[in-house]
């Protein structure tokens, strides 16, 4: 049986409360690779930290990292994920997206540290889609929703 190694990469921590605001696990193996997605059929590694498959509890990715013979590490933030655009890029992207005729603009959120962010908003049909900011444009935005849409009335008359 594999044993589960639990390593500890933190960020600085909040200066106000003394502790990481936030953190998340990535499975890491021998060969310094990362999981980045797994199924039935099997695993897909990665050597880059930032496109590794993120886990919200340590529980579930202990449980992966017992499965494939892997450890966890735990990554710790101490800045709220939504603070990582300036103000002017936020609205901005409001601005986009309303233009591109979204449902709503639900915000700006990166996958993973190091990682390009994601700008979420909902299509009519009640899905929430998401651009990266550097694909952001209103055309963009436009065709997200329309092909989502589409998708969704087609399955909705399908028997």
């Amino acid at each position: 049986m594999a044993c589960t190694h639990v390593s500890h990469v933190f960020a600085p921590a909040n200066k106000r409360f003394g502790a990481p605001i936030s953190s998340f696990y990535l499975v890491r193996f021998a060969d310094n690779s990362y999981l980045y997605s797994y199924l039935d059929s099997g695993a897909l590694f990665t050597p880059a930290r930032d496109r590794a498959k993120t886990f919200r509890t340590r529980e579930r990715a202990e449980n992966v990292a017992r499965l494939l013979n892997g450890h966890v590490c735990e990554i710790a933030e101490s800045a709220p994920r939504r603070l990582q655009v300036s103000a002017s890029q936020f609205v901005c992207c409001q601005i986009l997206v309303e233009l591109g005729g979204a449902a709503q603009f639900c915000g700006v959120f990166p996958a993973i540290p190091g990682s390009e962010p994601l700008v979420l908003f909902n299509a009519k049909s009640g899905s929430t889609l998401g651009l990266p900011l550097s694909q952001l444009t209103a055309t963009a935005v436009k065709r997200k929703v329309e092909e989502c849409d589409a998708a969704f009335d087609a399955a909705a008359v399908q028997p």
